[in-house]
């Protein structure tokens, strides 16, 4: 039990804004420091998305001919496809107060790296996607000269 308070005996935050260092580890949250409403997330997930990949992808089924209402049915649905999955798997935290990283075990084993390894290279993937269209956005803006590829502005 003194193992478990010097481990588990870390502050709660006050309030939304509260800034704490996370204590927990790998180890599950117990029940009576568990905080916070799903709400809460909503800005961790919308903020990130606010990049120039999300509107490259919106104008996707456009630039392929497909009308404006088809385009937007199209992306809701694949975005709701997608999201789907995500959102279930995130329930199994609360449920069992264990972050995402020590759940993977649960599905994978110890064959954790292929997924890791992937997920790592999909994230440098994206880093550079937005890079490449906030790139050419910018200098679309500002009226700079032709990119490497030869297009110009």
């Amino acid at each position: 039990m003194a193992i478990e308070r010097s481990v588990y005996g870390g502050r709660m935050p006050a309030g939304a804004g509260d800034l704490a260092v996370e204590r927990h580890g790998i180890q599950p949250v117990p029940e009576s420091n568990r905080y916070g409403k799903p709400r809460r997330l909503f800005t961790v997930w919308f903020a990130p998305n606010l990049t120039m990949s999300g509107v490259f992808a919106g104008t996707v089924g456009i630039s392929l001919g497909l009308d404006f209402w088809t385009a937007f049915t199209a992306m809701m649905l694949g975005t709701l496809a997608g999201a789907l999955p995500a959102a279930y798997l995130c329930t199994w935290g609360s449920r069992t107060g264990t972050g995402q990283l020590p759940l993977s075990r649960l599905a994978f084993g110890s064959g954790v790296t292929l997924p890791g390894v992937t997920q790592w290279l999909s994230s440098i993937a994206w880093d550079a996607l937005i890079g490449l269209f906030g790139g050419e956005a910018l200098a679309e803006l500002l009226g700079w000269p032709p990119t490497a590829s030869g297009r110009s502005s």
